[in-house]
């Protein structure tokens, strides 16, 4: 999968002007795509940082990222403050801190990966970032980017809507993620396609139903910890 990130990375940088510009600062999508861009060399050391959260499941909060977010967040995923903040903020902080001048943000097109471009781009438009943002958006079997350059200004409202208040709202944003809005919302419902899909197998395994729901439901995202949560739910 790395040569494959390599490869396509390369595609983009003779492509696309702003790709090779200084003061340019990525955003990855979790632990796993962060390591592999390491191991390749992909970017210079300190210009990219995982954003590791997973805002599609558990309570949110406004505003973002501060002491009453953290303590709901980690709450929810059942680790200390001190835990969360150790892992998730760094790539706030450093936003904070360096204001870079361009930032491009690399998440997939499911559920998962969605509400946490729309956090992020929620928290850019809280710190009135003046800069330039990009969303290269992909397959995560295929990683076949595409681009897109993000217009601030409305992704505020919609995180509130949607993370927080849990209510559908009439604002448009790019299509992909109005796409993985509306899946959200449905998995808000507790008859959705995957809790219909664990009532089928009341008799398999947690373990082994978790790898048929990694497999059949790329477009919701969820890993291991969010499907066996969700397993528990649905068979108490």
């Amino acid at each position: 999968m790395s040569f494959m990130y390599k490869k396509e990375v390369e595609r983009l940088q003779k492509k696309l002007n702003y790709m090779s510009q200084d003061g340019i600062f990525h955003i990855l999508n979790g632990e796993s795509m962060y390591e592999d861009f390491q191991k390749e060399a992909i970017f210079e050391e300190g210009t990219f940082f995982p954003f590791n959260e997973a805002m599609a499941v558990n309570e949110a909060t406004k505003p973002l990222f501060d002491d009453q977010f953290k303590k709901v967040r980690a709450a929810g995923h059942g680790v200390t403050v001190q835990q969360y903040t150790e892992k998730v903020l760094p790539v706030i902080q450093f936003i904070r801190e360096k204001k870079p001048e361009t930032i491009v943000l690399w998440f997939g097109e499911d559920v998962f990966c969605q509400m946490n471009t729309l956090t992020i781009l929620a928290f850019l438009e809280q710190e009135e970032y003046a800069g330039k943002v990009y969303l290269h958006h992909f397959d995560e079997e295929k990683f076949a980017v595409n681009t897109v350059e993000i217009q601030l200004g409305m992704y505020a409202n919609l995180y509130e809507s949607t993370l927080v208040q849990k209510k559908k709202s009439d604002l448009q944003c790019v299509a992909v993620m109005e796409e993985a809005v509306d899946l959200y919302f449905e998995l808000q419902s507790e008859a959705n396609r995957v809790t219909q899909f664990i009532k089928n197998y009341p008799h398999v395994d947690k373990n082994e139903l978790t790898k048929k729901l990694l497999a059949n439901f790329k477009e919701v995202g969820y890993g291991d910890t969010q499907y066996l949560k969700m397993i528990d739910e649905v068979r108490a």
